[in-house]
Order: structure tokens, then sequence, then C-alpha cells
């Protein structure tokens, strides 16, 4: 079966957002695709499987903003999505995942 322009070969699903970005490796055997959910995935253009995922590492990835005086629960939400976490009473950790 011949494909025809703007025809749909393949639906890949892996991200959990909107995808922003496509880009064919030189060798056209790799697809990434960039997306809002903040990851990268390389595709493998024969098989449609996605290989590998990259994620940056957040700014504030594991930093305890439990006793921190002064913030607001305004100030700490972004924090949170930045990767800083809280300790409960317990000594339980909190994580907040994207």
């Amino acid at each position: 079966m011949a494909c025809g322009y703007g025809d749909c070969l393949a639906t890949l699903e892996n991200h959990q957002n909107w995808v922003w970005s496509l880009s064919l490796s030189p060798d056209e055997q790799t697809l990434l695709s960039g997306s809002q959910d903040e990851t990268i995935n390389c595709w493998d253009i024969a098989t449609g499987e996605c290989w590998t995922t990259l994620r940056p590492a957040r700014p504030y990835e594991g930093t305890i903003i439990t006793e921190v005086k002064g913030l607001t629960e305004a100030e700490m939400s972004p924090l949170k999505a930045l990767g800083a976490v809280e300790v409960n009473s317990d000594c339980s950790i909190t994580v907040n995942f994207r």
C-alpha cells in the first residue's frame, strides 16, 4: 500500500502532555519528540519503539522546605514543582510528581 502526502503512518504514544517539537536524526533512523511534560523521547523509526526518555534534572530536587520560615503556600507550590519536598511529622517525605 502506497502512502500519500499527509497520511498518518503511526501514532507514537508515550508523552503525558502536548508534543511541542519533533526532530529527525541525520541518519533518519531516530525521531526525537519534545513535550510540555518536560521529556524528550527517542523513537526507532523502523519499529516505532521509544527506546529512551530523557528528563532534565529539576533544580530543587530533594530539597527539604518544611521548616523554611516565611514561605507562603503560594511560594512553596512552585518550589515543589521544581522538586522540593516537605517532611511530615512522622518523618515521611511528601513528593509532588509532575
